[in-house]
């Protein structure tokens, strides 16, 4: 028969050790489930990103804050603001539920839900208030006007662009009459320059053969004059 006197009864230390052992034995199990759930909730966040739809690009994926496209502002952009702003009460109480929720809910699944649930609602709202809402009626009536401004403006500013290119093309005509009649001018100056040239170039001509009759008769002159000579001495001759 075993003797079992020697067996103590565990003391409260004893008790501590073998608890902490087996709670740090536990607690690997333990990390590990929790990156579980991690990976698991980032698994869940890809899904749902997958559903949202940026309204900036059109693109799946991610919201138009985060979008790295050039934000779209054109005549859908601000009408949209301008609903946005404008919108009834319960568009605004909607707002205001969804911005607490959102601050005060800490989970980041429940949080992308919302944002999709809200995205929904505020299409819905939108597509409503295109149909239905006065003060939508009212908001495109006044982009409407804004529009017509800015074109009757345009209209004005191209008019006037027209008067100034009329303008213009009356000077440059006017310019191009005056160049006309200068070189008309300076083609009537070369046409008589020519004309004088010729005359000169006859003139000299002219000259030139008075000046051969010239030599001619003065020859024909000594000529004489010596004749005249010879015909003294003979007749000196003869008196002798």
């Amino acid at each position: 028969m075993c003797d079992l006197s020697h067996i103590t009864k565990p003391t409260n230390n004893n008790l501590r050790t073998s608890s902490a052992s087996s709670s740090a034995n536990k607690k690997p199990e333990y990390v590990k489930s929790v990156e579980k759930n991690e990976d698991k909730k980032a698994d869940e966040k890809k899904k749902d990103m997958s559903k949202v739809k940026c309204y900036n690009c059109k693109k799946e994926g991610h919201f138009a804050k985060d979008c790295k496209k050039t934000k779209v502002k054109d005549y859908n952009y601000y009408k949209t603001k301008m609903l946005l702003a404008k919108k009834d009460s319960d568009e605004h109480v909607l707002l205001a539920e969804e911005q607490a929720w959102t601050e005060s809910n800490s989970d980041l699944d429940q949080e992308i839900n919302a944002n999709m649930v809200f995205m929904a609602k505020m299409e819905k709202v939108l597509s409503d208030s295109d149909e239905s809402s006065s003060s939508a009626k009212e908001t495109i009536i006044e982009v409407k006007h804004v529009v017509i401004d800015t074109h009757t403006e345009c209209q004005a500013q191209y008019a006037k662009l027209e008067e100034e290119r009329y303008e213009y093309m009356i000077r440059y005509s006017a310019l191009c009459d005056n160049d006309k009649q200068h070189r008309k001018k300076i083609d009537e100056q070369e046409m008589l320059f020519d004309k004088m040239s010729r005359q000169l170039v006859e003139m000299n001509n002219n000259v030139l053969r008075l000046q051969e009759k010239i030599l001619e008769k003065e020859s024909k002159i000594s000529e004489l004059e010596g004749c005249v000579s010879n015909k003294d001495l003979e007749i000196e001759k003869c008196l002798e």
